[in-house]
């Protein structure tokens, strides 16, 4: 986007001055090359303009007392690139009371601070920051006590040296500020070089070409600035020279005729070009108008020159057709590729990488610039060590992305004449085939975004020429939803209308073994259904049945829920687990007694499992239990040792937004690399990991990208998306980031379809304009957004509706009873809601307490899967009696506040029974978010 456009994108109003923004994601570079930079070069304001320029993301500043930052801006910002014109650092105004400690860049039209750099500018921004903050700390202390000398100042610092930014402290004594007279000032300005730099303190840049020589023969450290403008000027001459030469079709010659229409090459200039070669084309408008808008920024994160002024395609083969005159012009149909810098990558990505798209196009012979070498890597094959050559011509290719989900996938090789994306596009359909006397779901007539139940209906008759079906309906029953009846309703229904198959079972209902049996079945997936007919035998059912299950590793493995529900498939068996917190461990064994459960550190794991590997015979690995006892080699995996799949959710409390104590130096931010580097010692087949979806992984998308990257060096076709647990059975609005890896030759497991209806789920919002992961559906089409679903959702009704009431008693310290409270009380009672009072122990059923019904919903048989009779620990935490007294004042109706009581007390809030609750946490008591939103229990 261009900067002038943005003061109407930002809502900005016209006053005195020139507008503050912030700039985000932000890089520093040279204006002509392309080249990061230091903001150290930018301190000296004079002749910069027109020689450095910044790109990043653009959202307003807002007054103080609105109320409003750019924090809370809706849209996600604007990319821009700027032209600077002036770097200002501790900007001092008379009146405000202070020195700024913002960093400003100045362009002809706007002020903009910088706040975040790129991930990939980092280590420029990360050393000027450094040297900013103390300068900085410098002016504050003389501005606040103008008495403070140098030794006190130094004294003062948590640091051994300090280097004073003299030049910036000049600027801000001429601006104005009073504090030219102070001792510490005084003392600097006099002596500006307070500690004198060494000699080996001293670093030597050098242009590209004198480095290219003197570098192999110089011991002191060396570096590099500018760009090789001799071979930038050599590339563009060839460029141009090669796009006027491709121009004269007597040049070029048809190689071997394959039929009338097709052909095996191209010669021209004596080049012979075939089939499968990936060539370098001239660049035109990218029909993709967000990537094209962005292509800008993939140039200041790809450092291979050559990828930044050329376009990337794959021949799939030769024809000819006639131009507008009458005339046959050689073409050819490619696929294209896109350096994988342009890719959700981006700075993480690896400068010979390049992608294929699932994108084609016919194309002019007349554009080729020339062959490129494209070495497509093998399944087993790993990258190389990037060299980072910015004249590198050679380049590899292992993934296919697709930038509509943002997904990275192995892609087939064709034979000639054959085009994947072609034969993707046009020859499938849905994805199943369907026979007489199959169930399927069928879409009912309504609007894509409301969300009802899919019907069940069996197919009577197939016609193959009006791709329809001629169906009779089933329905559910209102005592258990999973089981259907026959109706006698049929009707002739669309393919395009069906949506999958289900699968049926017939149950005698006089036999109870075969009940139990198929109980367990109804359970292992929500596409199972059953029909109770007296005197069948069941003999409906042909599944095949997977005896082997697939052996899985599970780090931060925690109680087991990750792992439970991979197991309740029916495919899975957990072999080994690894969690830190010993009771988590013991709870995992109690529920796994089959699983190896390692309670140690992953860290301590992996640093023992490498060390063994490496034979360097480690001291055993311990247990973090009381004892620290040691775990016997025989229970700890061996490397090459088959493992199907490594899931793992790593701890969260780094990212979530629950946390409102977040250090940059948390350890925890660099657990999930601890996993991935699990997944580097084992090689097993997939890769899980599952994570929170707060804000802070919006951040420059810095921990998504890191985490698909990694997966992508290790070998892994990688995938990255949001999963809405209402969407699959659970009663809790609850959104998960789900990362998977698979093996590049393996499939990749295709996202779970959504079983459950539930409101529209919202496109997760990327850093990058225009960017989302779309929301899983059932839709087969892209464009196919209906959130029909076989099932309802689950509520909270249906959840806790058998579970015995109990509630806090009013304590009335604040609001005196009165006659209509103790009516209420006693109406309760006479329900059989008993009255807790607030204490120092958990409230409500200490003791194992009988159901206050039996189930009436099939998520609450579930919950008595193991034939219980009992509830355990159904309490709440300890609460105060403030506490008590702000929840019972809330009236007991769907959707009321505290604002709907008497006495407004606090912000508070109760459920509706027939929508799903909010979010859980470990423990059970209220709980605050920065924003004050309640994450409610219910009980």
């Amino acid at each position: 986007m261009a900067e002038a456009q943005l003061s109407k994108r930002l809502g900005e109003t016209s006053g005195e001055g020139l507008p503050i923004r912030r700039l985000r994601d932000f890089v520093l570079f040279e204006d002509d090359a392309l080249r990061l930079i230091s903001p150290l070069q930018l301190l000296d304001s004079r002749g910069i303009t027109g020689m450095y320029g910044a790109c990043g993301c653009v959202t307003p500043v807002h007054d103080e007392g609105s109320g409003q930052d750019s924090e809370d801006y809706d849209d996600g910002g604007h990319y821009v690139k700027l032209a600077i014109v002036e770097l200002n650092v501790h900007h001092f105004v008379k009146g405000l009371g202070g020195i700024d400690e913002n960093i400003y860049v100045k362009t002809s039209v706007a002020w903009y601070i910088l706040d975040t750099p790129s991930l990939i500018y980092q280590d420029f921004w990360s050393p000027f920051c450094v040297l900013h903050h103390h300068a900085h700390r410098l002016m504050d202390d003389a501005f606040k006590c103008r008495s403070i000398t140098y030794d006190q100042f130094v004294e003062s610092l948590d640091i051994d040296e300090f280097t004073p930014d003299v030049v910036v402290l000049e600027q801000v004594v001429d601006l104005g500020a009073p504090i030219k007279h102070v001792p510490l000032i005084r003392k600097l300005l006099k002596n500006p070089t307070a500690r004198p730099m060494e000699d080996k303190d001293v670093e030597t840049f050098l242009m590209p070409v004198v480095a290219r020589f003197a570098t192999k023969h110089l011991m002191s450290p060396v570096s590099v600035v500018g760009v090789d403008e001799q071979a930038i000027r050599k590339l563009e001459r060839e460029i141009e020279e090669v796009r006027e030469h491709h121009g004269d079709p007597a040049s070029m010659h048809w190689g071997e005729c394959l039929d009338d229409e097709y052909y095996s090459s191209v010669v021209m200039d004596g080049v012979t070009y075939n089939i499968g070669d990936v060539v370098a084309v001239s660049p035109g408008v990218d029909i993709n108008a967000d990537r094209q808008e962005m292509d800008w920024l993939a140039v200041a994160h790809c450092v291979n020159a050559y990828a930044n002024r050329v376009w990337f395609i794959q021949i799939k083969y030769f024809f000819a057709e006639k131009d507008e005159h009458g005339q046959l012009r050689k073409m050819f149909h490619g696929q294209w590729f896109l350096h994988a810098s342009r890719t959700f990558f981006r700075e993480t990505a690896h400068s010979q990488e390049l992608c294929a798209l699932p994108e084609c196009q016919n194309v002019s012979v007349a554009a080729i610039f020339q062959k490129c070498r494209v070495d497509f890597l093998r399944d087993d094959e790993m990258e190389e060590i990037d060299a980072f050559d910015a004249q590198g011509r050679s380049y590899f290719c292992r993934l296919m992305y697709d930038s509509t989900t943002h997904s990275f996938l192995g892609f087939p090789r064709s034979a000639e004449r054959y085009c994947d994306n072609c034969v993707r596009h046009g020859l499938t359909r849905h994805g199943f085939s369907v026979h007489v006397g199959d169930f399927v779901y069928v879409r009912p007539d309504i609007s894509a975004k409301e969300g009802y139940a899919l019907f069940i209906a069996r197919i009577l008759h197939i016609n193959h020429t009006e791709q329809s079906v001629h169906v009779r309906y089933y329905q559910r029953t209102a005592a258990d939803d999973r089981c259907i009846c026959r109706t006698s309703r049929k009707n002739n229904v669309s393919m395009e209308d069906l949506d999958a198959k289900c699968f049926v079972r017939l149950l005698d209902p006089e036999n109870l073994a075969e009940r139990e049996e198929i109980e367990s079945w109804l359970d292992s997936h929500f596409d199972h259904f059953y029909i109770e007919e007296a005197g069948s035998r069941g003999a409906a059912n042909d599944f095949k049945c997977c005896w082997d299950c697939f052996r899985q590793h599970c780090v931060f493995a925690g109680a087991g829920g990750l792992s439970e529900g991979f197991c309740q498939s029916g495919f899975f068996n957990t072999k080994w687990a690894v969690e830190r917190a010993f009771s988590a461990a013991e709870t995992f064994r109690l529920n796994h007694p089959e699983t190896d459960v390692l309670v140690t550190d992953i860290n301590a794991f992996l640093k023992y499992a490498v060390d063994r590997r490496d034979g360097k015979n480690p001291v055993a690995l311990r247990s973090t239990d009381e004892a620290h006892t040691p775990i016997n080699d025989d229970r700890i995996p061996v490397p090459g040792e088959h493992i199907t799949v490594l899931i793992g959710g790593p701890p969260c409390q780094s990212f979530s937004g629950a946390n409102t104590s977040k250090k940059e130096e948390d350890p925890r931010s660099a657990l999930p690399f601890a996993m991935l580097s699990v997944a580097e010692l084992y090689r097993p087949d997939y890769v899980i990991i599952e994570n929170v979806t707060d804000d802070e992984l919006r951040v420059d998308n810095a921990m998504p990208k890191l985490i698909l990257r990694e997966l992508a060096a290790l070998g892994y076709q990688c995938r990255v998306e949001v999963l809405q647990a209402c969407q699959y059975g659970a009663p809790q609005n609850r959104q998960r980031v789900i990362f998977w890896g698979a093996k590049r030759g393996l499939a990749m497991p295709n996202s779970p379809v959504p079983t459950h209806t539930f409101k529209s789920a919202d496109k997760y919002t990327l850093d990058h304009r225009n960017e989302f992961l779309p929301p899983v559906q059932r839709g087969k089409e892209t464009e196919d957004h209906h959130i029909c679903a076989p099932h309802a959702s689950v509520t909270v009704a249906d959840a806790i509706g058998d579970l015995p009431g109990f509630e806090w008693s009013n304590p009335h310290n604040i609001v005196a009873e009165g006659a209509s409270d103790a009516t209420e009380v006693q109406a309760r009672i006479a329900q059989g809601i008993i009255q807790c009072d607030a204490s120092n122990a958990p409230v409500g059923f200490r003791e194992p307490v009988a159901y206050a019904r039996q189930p009436s919903t099939r998520y609450q048989k579930a919950m008595r899967r193991k034939n219980l009779t009992l509830v355990e620990n159904h309490v709440t935490d300890k609460v105060s009696a403030i506490v008590a007294e702000i929840s019972t004042q809330i009236p007991l109706t769907p959707l009321a506040s505290h604002r709907c009581g008497r006495y407004p007390l606090r912000s508070a809030g109760r459920l509706m029974q027939f929508s799903s609750f909010g979010s859980t946490i470990p423990q059970t008591h209220h709980t605050y978010t920065r924003k004050q939103k309640v994450l409610r229990t219910s009980c």
